[in-house]
């Protein structure tokens, strides 16, 4: 099992599946392993519930929480490591960093990805921070 990650953006009418959200763009890492979950929810402090969208402006900080966490206490992660191998800390940290550069641009060593970026690529050229959404 594994998530399906998404930004959107709030909409006034609802889409066939009752929801008030236009998907506008999948982060390239949008299916992480469920096996995650529960680094995710202890390296954010975030207890998500899935498939619930949250506005962005509250997912970021809970991203670069759970990034600075796996950075700088490890130790702390390495029991969610799964046994079966799906799913380890490095996995959680690319997830988190990827998610979090499809929004902000920005070469920070620690929350960045390293990766080079495009004005195109960035959700944030075309919508606000204020205006996104982020879904488990």
């Amino acid at each position: 099992m594994s998530y399906d990650v998404r930004f959107g953006v709030q909409t006034v009418c609802e889409n066939n599946d009752g929801e008030r959200f236009v998907r506008v763009r999948r982060p390239r890492l949008n299916s992480p392993t469920y096996n995650l979950r529960k680094m995710f929810v202890a390296c954010m402090d975030w207890d998500y519930e899935q498939g619930k969208w949250y506005p962005m402006t509250e997912a970021l900080p809970k991203i670069e929480r759970g990034i600075r966490e796996l950075v700088e206490h490890p130790e702390k992660y390495e029991q969610y490591n799964s046994p079966n191998g799906w799913g380890n800390l490095n996995d959680a940290l690319e997830c988190l960093r990827n998610w979090r550069s499809e929004v902000v641009a920005d070469d920070d060593p620690v929350l960045g990805d390293g990766k080079e970026r495009y004005e195109f690529e960035l959700v944030t050229y075309m919508w606000p921070l204020e205006a996104l959404w982020f879904r488990w």
